[in-house]
């Protein structure tokens, strides 16, 4: 019985602990650097991911870095959401972002870089849209 465990258990257990990694990549962007990484090598690091704003409706996109240096508060939401980009956090810095730059409201988007299946090359991915509001402190 042990023999047949170590024979086949601990192979199972390594695949099922693969398939849900893979399974919460897909579907709760879990960051496949993450949970023992498989996938890591053949996706962008995180730091290549882009996020993008405009302030009101008809304001022109732009990257989040053309606004200049934000405060170390705004520096580290930022490089939350472009590790773990949930919707949770982009509202999160969204918010925050909007009350230290006296915007009424804001849409950001995060972008990520995935290699194009039929060209080969690189294309963007859009990975959330969020509006924030600015919030009375």
């Amino acid at each position: 019985m042990k023999i047949l465990f170590l024979k086949y258990g601990i192979a199972c257990l390594l695949l099922a602990v693969t398939f849900l990694h893979l399974y919460f990549v897909r579907t709760k962007n879990l960051s496949v650097w993450k949970g023992g990484g498989f996938g890591m090598y053949s996706t962008a690091h995180h730091n290549h991911r882009e996020i993008w704003i405009r302030a009101g409706k008809l304001g022109a996109w732009m990257p989040i870095d053309s606004l200049g240096i934000l405060p170390n508060s705004l520096e580290i939401h930022k490089s939350d959401v472009l590790r773990r980009p949930f919707k949770k956090n982009l509202e999160k810095f969204g918010e925050k972002l909007c009350n230290f730059k006296n915007y009424n409201s804001i849409e950001l988007e995060i972008w990520q870089p995935d290699l194009a299946s039929n060209s080969g090359g690189f294309q963007k991915n859009r990975l959330h849209t969020i509006q924030s509001h600015a919030t009375k402190p």
